[in-house]
């Protein structure tokens, strides 16, 4: 018997979610199994539709699994206190992150935020400076708001916003939706930067197999709420077995040749 994982784990075991609907009923999610452990990276891809916002919510806790349960470090995500402890170690990057923040506050003050959420102890000051030093940014952001910031500068404070308590996994919802390549990449750079420096875990979750591709060694296909195809992201890239995986290859841009 192999020995047993260290670090952080979040884990979906059987995960089945459905919604009532004026034509009935709909699995948005149906018997999702997926594991994403601290200095890993799982990929999440799928086209629209196909479950990839719900899976998230049921892993943040912030729906509940009609069947099946998520576990942190092996225990049930059940009850408030244990989602608010997994909340503080499992953190998210939602799609289009630079429009998360708050207009009316400064940089510290949004930053500041979740540190006093989850009552974390230390120099809340200094664990902003430091979040804000990950991803590139110095102390004379502190007082800025939004709209005195570049896209590349909101897209990095939102990220910082998810690195200030610490985390040990980052939940990225389609993070670089939408964005221009340079933007795109930058976004991309650091998230690997956290994933292969810090040693975070990361679910990267996203319809776009390129990104993936660049971040994650390992994804998995969703298609109707159902697991459709999982493995080495190379592998999925070169070698489909599931049409909804080649549909999502044949989407990839090309370069004349």
């Amino acid at each position: 018997m192999s020995p047993p994982a260290r670090g952080t784990a979040l884990d979906g075991v059987g995960l089945t979610r459905t919604y009532r609907t004026h034509s009935g009923t709909v699995a948005a999610v149906r018997g999702v199994d997926l594991e994403v452990r601290e200095g890993e990276a799982l990929g999440v891809v799928g086209p629209s539709g196909s479950g990839k916002s719900t899976l998230l919510s049921l892993l943040l806790g912030m729906e509940r699994p009609d069947r099946g349960e998520v576990l942190f470090n092996g225990v049930p995500l059940t009850g408030r206190q244990r989602i608010r402890r997994a909340r503080q170690a499992v953190q998210y990057i939602p799609q289009d992150p630079a429009s998360s923040l708050d207009p009316r506050r400064s940089v510290e003050r949004q930053l500041r935020e979740p540190l006093r959420r989850f009552r974390v102890p230390g120099d809340h000051l200094r664990l902003v400076q430091d979040a804000l030093e990950q991803v590139g940014l110095g102390a004379e952001h502190l007082a800025r708001h939004a709209h005195e910031l570049s896209g590349g500068q909101a897209q990095r404070v939102a990220i910082a916003r998810a690195l200030v308590t610490g985390p040990r996994i980052l939940l990225a919802d389609e993070a670089v939706s939408g964005l221009d390549l340079p933007l795109r990449n930058q976004v991309l750079e650091l998230l690997r930067d956290q994933h292969v420096r810090a040693g975070l875990g990361l679910l990267f979750i996203s319809h776009d197999l390129t990104a993936v591709r660049s971040l994650c060694d390992r994804a998995l296909v969703l298609d109707r709420g159902q697991v459709v195809e999982e493995g080495p992201t190379d592998r999925l890239l070169e070698t489909p077995r599931h049409p909804t995986t080649q549909e999502l290859v044949d989407a990839v841009p090309r370069l004349p040749v």
